[in-house]
């Protein structure tokens, strides 16, 4: 089935957000670095629209990770929440601006090999249009639809 990209397909995912019982936070171990991924939801074009999360490849001049296909994202900035830097790095690396309220929810931290402690934030692209990667940063960008 694809999950049509609509205001019911919103409100289903929203509440399975709110509904979802993230494990306990906890302090990160000194060593890992705060980090956010936003898991960007939007409208798929094409024959098969529906609902899509948005993916990157990573440029091939990067220091790390060069060549990988990524959620966007990033280390956090002193001071700044998960929330607020997925939502910073989805503006900087792919040109989506979107506010709190496009926040549907999060998922469980985990932690990297690379020492980052990273947090998966849920958001609403209804604007998807405005996407413009960045090139210093992404190859490409796709929308990989959401098929249950």
């Amino acid at each position: 089935m694809i999950w049509p990209f609509d205001e019911p397909t919103r409100q289903n995912i929203a509440a399975r957000c709110a509904a979802f019982a993230r494990l306990p936070e906890s302090e990160p171990a000194p060593a890992l670095k705060r980090a956010a991924v936003a898991i960007a939801l939007v409208g798929a074009d094409g024959v098969a629209s529906g609902t899509a999360l948005l993916l990157t490849l990573r440029a091939a001049g990067l220091r790390s990770h060069r060549g990988q296909w990524a959620l966007p994202g990033g280390r956090c900035d002193e001071g700044e929440t998960p929330v607020e830097a997925a939502l910073r790095e989805l503006h900087e690396e792919l040109g989506l601006e979107l506010g709190p309220d496009a926040v549907l929810g999060l998922l469980d931290d985990y932690p990297t090999r690379s020492g980052y402690l990273i947090t998966p934030v849920v958001v609403w692209a209804k604007a998807s249009g405005a996407i413009s990667p960045n090139p210093q940063e992404w190859r490409r960008c796709i929308a990989s639809r959401l098929i249950t």
